[in-house]
């Protein structure tokens, strides 16, 4: 069953991959719900505990008890976050640690759920903050990882698809934090915008 789960998102990734390449994302429908992220990051968290196991590298998971529910799209969420978490395997020297946090969050938009993963990894350095978005774009700390500089540019268009916005910063003591946002089911009935 795994197995077949791991295929499946190998398949959603692909497409998506495809979608990203051709410009075509943007009109990409959403299959949105109404419920918990904490069941998809418990999901990507075991999925992903192999890759943390080999790596040494415990997940730390805080999930505000009060956390409301959200309209997102299921395999959308899960693309994002298992990049982000990948990413963050992939920059931090194990023995160590990845946190993952979801919490609400009130913005001038309206109210939203926020999910951030943070390591304490190489960091990245200011001037290249602003491009991490940009497909293609593979920042200093890249070196030391293959890939083609997609991921990134992926996760900010599935995420604005919802109406959400993503954010890298600094995190203290070393390290980087990668939030993103989908909108709390109130924010979304009151007309936040889904691409749905």
């Amino acid at each position: 069953e795994e197995c077949q789960r791991s295929c499946q998102r190998l398949n959603e990734f692909v497409d998506r991959l495809l979608c990203s390449s051709h410009e075509r994302l943007k009109g990409h429908s959403l299959v949105v719900q109404e419920g918990s992220v904490e069941p998809i990051i418990r999901s990507v968290v075991k999925f992903l505990r192999p890759l943390l196991d080999e790596n040494h590298i415990l997940p730390r998971l805080e999930c505000d008890p009060n956390l409301p529910a959200a309209l997102f799209d299921g395999a959308g969420v899960e693309q994002v976050l298992t990049n982000l978490i990948e990413n963050a395997i992939r920059y931090t020297d194990g023995p160590g640690e990845v946190g993952i946090e979801a919490k609400a969050v009130q913005t001038a938009s309206g109210a939203f759920v926020e999910v951030s993963v943070s390591d304490r990894g190489l960091g990245i350095a200011e001037a290249e903050r602003d491009r991490l978005f940009e497909p293609y774009f593979r920042g200093n700390r890249a070196n030391r990882a293959a890939g083609l500089g997609l991921g990134l540019s992926i996760c900010k268009r599935i995420v604005e698809a919802h109406g959400g916005s993503i954010h890298v910063s600094s995190r203290s003591g070393g390290g980087s934090r990668f939030a993103f946002t989908v909108p709390a089911v109130e924010s979304a009935r009151s007309g936040s915008a889904v691409n749905a």
